[in-house]
C-alpha cells in the first residue's frame, strides 16, 4: 500500500514530505521525484534568480528548500506541452547571509536558485558548486510521456490541472481518457514511495473544472495499479499537534458566527426544514438574517461564474441612489437562464407571495467596495420588510482573500459598529432584511479574482 495524501497547495507539500521522513515512508535524502503539472514549463523560467522567505513557500519554490536540505536529488518534470527533446538541467541552489540582526537566527540567511542547462555549465563551475557548503544541486528534466525512462522508485508528486483542459464543456470521456494514459505512463516506469496529489483549486487553475471527479477517478486508477493507503491531512495535523494553532487563528472568524449553517436538503419534510431554517437565524437590532450554505448546486454556481468570468458582459459605472453613489461593475441584464434557476432555489426560502425581484450581477476587485447602505427597498413597514439574497458562486474562496459581506448597528460609518460578517463561501446564500445597514467588502489584494455575487432583492409582501 503505498501512502498517499491528497490536499490544496505547495505550501502542505512541504510538510507531508518531512512528515513521510519522519514516519520513514521516503529516505531523508537524495530523493527523486516525479513532478506531474501542466504549467511547469512556463514557470519557473530558465535562469531565473528568485530570493524569497522560508515562510513564503509557493509553486514556484516549493521544491527549493528540499534541494537546498539534500531531500531532493533528481526531478523529472512531466507536463503535456514539453517539446520532447528532454533537456538536462541543473537547480542550483545557493543561501546567502542577510542584513538582519544575529538574534534572528532562523532568518539569517536567504535562499536563491537558478535552473540552468547542464551543457552550459563548465566543470570549474560545476566543481565550485559541489565543494561549497553553501550551494546544493539536484538534476532536472522535463520529460513527456512518450519519454523512454525508467524512472524506478520516486515520489510522486501530481498536480490535477495536468489533466485540465483549456475548451469549455470538455466531456469526463476526455478527463478519463488523460488519466488513463498517465497511469499507463506510471505503471511502466514509477514504483512510488509516496504519493502526493494537489488540487491546485486556490491557485485559479482548477476552480471551473470537475476536479472532485477527476481526484477520485485518478484515485481509482493509481489504487489499481499500486494500492494506495490513503491519509487525511487532518489526521497528520492533529498528529503535528497544529489543531491549537488552526483554532487560535480562527477565534476572531467564531467571534461573529452566532448560529451554525447548515446545508440544505431536498430529503427533509417542509416541517423540519422549517425548524432548520429557524436554527440559521440570527436576529439583530434592525431585522433577521438566514445563511443557507450549500443551496446552490455546484453546477450552478460554476455555470454562473464561468458566463461572467469569461464573458465581455462587464460594465463599469456609477450604482447605487443618492449618497450610496459608488463606481463598480455590474452585469448588463441580458440573464442567462441560470440567473432565474438561481431565483427560484432562493425564493424556495421565502414566503410564496414574495413579488418578483430586482436582479444584480456584481464584480468586485482589490479596492473596489461597497460603502454602507441599505437597499433600495428599504421602507419602513414593521413585520412585513423587504428582503435581500447574496449568492456567492466563486468556486473557491480563500479566507484571507476577504470580500465579506459585513453588517452595522447603524448606518452612519463614523458610528457604526460592525455587528455581523459573512465571508463568501462558494454556494452559500445569505437573505436578509433589507433594512440592516450593511456593506459588499473588495478582496484583499492576495486575491487575482473577481469576486462575483447575485443579488436579489424583493420588494415587501404585498398587503392582501
Amino acid at each position: 500500500m503505498i501512502p498517499t495524501f491528497v490536499f490544496e497547495d505547495m505550501n502542505e507539500a512541504s510538510v507531508v514530505w518531512y512528515h513521510a521522513i519522519a514516519e520513514q515512508m521516503i529516505q531523508a535524502q537524495n530523493n527523486t521525484v516525479i513532478h506531474v503539472n501542466r504549467y511547469s514549463k512556463d514557470r519557473p523560467q530558465l535562469s531565473e534568480l528568485y530570493g524569497f522567505h522560508p515562510n513564503d513557500i509557493s509553486i514556484a519554490n516549493f521544491m527549493i528548500p528540499a534541494v537546498y536540505q539534500d531531500l531532493v536529488k533528481q526531478v523529472y518534470w512531466l507536463h503535456p506541452d514539453a517539446d520532447g527533446k528532454h533537456n538536462s538541467q541543473w537547480i542550483c541552489t545557493h543561501a546567502i547571509a542577510t542584513d538582519l540582526p544575529e538574534e534572528e537566527e532562523d532568518a539569517s540567511s536567504t535562499l536563491t536558485y537558478r535552473i540552468v542547462d547542464k551543457d552550459r555549465v563548465t566543470g570549474k563551475q560545476l566543481l565550485r558548486w559541489k565543494l561549497k557548503s553553501q550551494y546544493k544541486l539536484a538534476g532536472l528534466q522535463h520529460v513527456t510521456r512518450d519519454s523512454d525512462l525508467a524512472l524506478g522508485s520516486a515520489v510522486l508528486d501530481v498536480v490535477l490541472d495536468y489533466f485540465s483542459s483549456s475548451d469549455a464543456g470538455t466531456s469526463k470521456e476526455v478527463y478519463a481518457k488523460k488519466i488513463e494514459e498517465f497511469v499507463s505512463f506510471c505503471r511502466d516506469r514509477i514504483q512510488p514511495q509516496l504519493i502526493c496529489i494537489r488540487r491546485s483549486r486556490l491557485s485559479g487553475f482548477m476552480e471551473t473544472e470537475p476536479w472532485q471527479w477527476i481526484e477520485e477517478y485518478l484515485c481509482d486508477k493509481l489504487d489499481e495499479v499500486y494500492g494506495l493507503k490513503l491519509i487525511q491531512l487532518d489526521t497528520l495535523w492533529e498528529n503535528l499537534e497544529l489543531s491549537e494553532t488552526f483554532s487560535e487563528n480562527s477565534k476572531e472568524v467564531r467571534k461573529f458566527t452566532q448560529f451554525t449553517a447548515t446545508p440544505a436538503s431536498e430529503n427533509r419534510s417542509d416541517a423540519a426544514q422549517e425548524h432548520r431554517d429557524r436554527d440559521n437565524e440570527l436576529t439583530l437590532p434592525h431585522g433577521k438574517i438566514n445563511v443557507y450554505d450549500d443551496l446552490i448546486p455546484e453546477e450552478l454556481f460554476t455555470e454562473i461564474y464561468t458566463h461572467y468570468q469569461y464573458g465581455l458582459r462587464w460594465q463599469f459605472q456609477n450604482i447605487g441612489d443618492g449618497d450610496d453613489v459608488l463606481p463598480s461593475f455590474c452585469a448588463n441584464e441580458n440573464y442567462p437562464d441560470s440567473i432565474y434557476e438561481l431565483r427560484d432555489l432562493v425564493r424556495s426560502k421565502l414566503d410564496p407571495r414574495t413579488p418578483e425581484p430586482r436582479i444584480f450581477i456584481n464584480g468586485h476587485v482589490f479596492g473596489l467596495g461597497d460603502g454602507i447602505h441599505r437597499d433600495s427597498y428599504a421602507i419602513n413597514q414593521p413585520g412585513n420588510p423587504a428582503k435581500t439574497a447574496v449568492c456567492y458562486i466563486n468556486p473557491i474562496w480563500r479566507a484571507d482573500w476577504d470580500g465579506e459581506t459585513k453588517f452595522y448597528d447603524r448606518r452612519d460609518p463614523s458610528q457604526a459598529d460592525l455587528i455581523y460578517c459573512c465571508l463568501p463561501k462558494p454556494g452559500r446564500v445569505i437573505i436578509f432584511d433589507n433594512t440592516i445597514p450593511h456593506r459588499g467588502c473588495p478582496p484583499s489584494r492576495l486575491c487575482n479574482k473577481l469576486r462575483i455575487t447575485v443579488a436579489y432583492q424583493f420588494p415587501p409582501l404585498p398587503e392582501n
